[in-house]
């Protein structure tokens, strides 16, 4: 597949700094062709393997249920292999790999392996609308707790705290139940990292309530994060707009933690 081959060229070439391979119906198998030239590149900065099929399924829209149902079956092998390049790797800085399905076990492989390598020199990860939730969110957080050049992480849209919306079929029904312990993670490595600028939870259902209104109102992650980010000594932007019923005491809280802090980008 064009996976294997791109690989190949890979172990061969030197010379090449960026690999954009987005919207190519890579598949697993090419994901564990394509990771054995990522392992073996010492040159490569950006790599986009974004809008593919990395784990085997995908979305596609059914006219007659009206809605995007998922086809073909998981199969993780091959973003493991992908993981596993990219956590030996000490030359990337970015990488995107949204919109492959990964689901759990396929993040948590990726932010594992990141985890036990030191050299690691990505220092952003835009993880948007990717499903991550809190089984996500731990092994995210033990990754950016230990990461030495990781400036900016973009969450937004996604079940950080369990709770979302059956939004396919326009109830917006809650799914989910609320968890702190993935979001409460993230805040202990906001309250400790010295490289973290941004952080975007914009969206996330953080205050127990779904964007449709369904769920019951939590002060405790928003709090969690309040508390974080007014001990940081790295952090310098913060949205956590579009969390329905913040509330505000909890926007003023917010306000509050940042409210002496030099040109804080403050979106709430």
């Amino acid at each position: 597949g064009s996976g294997e081959a791109f690989g190949e060229a890979l172990k061969i070439n030197s010379s090449i700094k960026e690999l954009k391979m987005d919207f190519c119906m890579l598949n697993a198998k090419d994901g564990k062709g394509l990771a054995a030239g990522l392992v073996n590149s010492a040159s490569l900065t950006k790599v986009d393997l974004s809008h593919n099929r990395l784990c085997g399924i995908w979305e596609e829209y059914d006219i007659n249920q009206r809605k995007f149902v998922q086809k073909g079956i998981y199969n993780a092998e091959g973003i493991i292999a992908v993981a596993d390049a990219i956590g030996v790797s000490a030359s990337l800085t970015e990488v995107d790999l949204r919109y492959n399905s990964l689901g759990d076990e396929g993040w948590c492989a990726v932010f594992d392996a990141l985890r036990e390598n030191p050299q690691s020199k990505i220092t952003k990860w835009d993880l948007s609308q990717q499903g991550i939730n809190p089984v996500i969110c731990n092994s995210l957080a033990a990754y950016m707790a230990v990461s030495a050049s990781l400036t900016s992480v973009n969450l937004a849209a996604n079940p950080l705290a369990g709770i979302w919306g059956q939004y396919s079929d326009g109830s917006g029904n809650l799914t989910g139940e609320f968890h702190i312990e993935g979001i409460a993670a993230i805040a202990q490595v906001v309250k400790k990292s010295t490289t973290l600028q941004a952080i975007d939870l914009s969206n996330t259902a953080i205050a127990g309530i779904n964007r449709s209104g369904h769920g019951s109102y939590s002060a405790e992650s928003i709090m969690a994060i309040a508390e974080a980010v007014s001990v940081s000594t790295s952090i310098t932007s913060l949205d956590v707009r579009y969390n329905h019923c913040l509330g505000d005491e909890a926007k003023v809280t917010i306000r509050e933690a940042v409210k002496n802090k030099v040109c804080f980008d403050l979106k709430v």
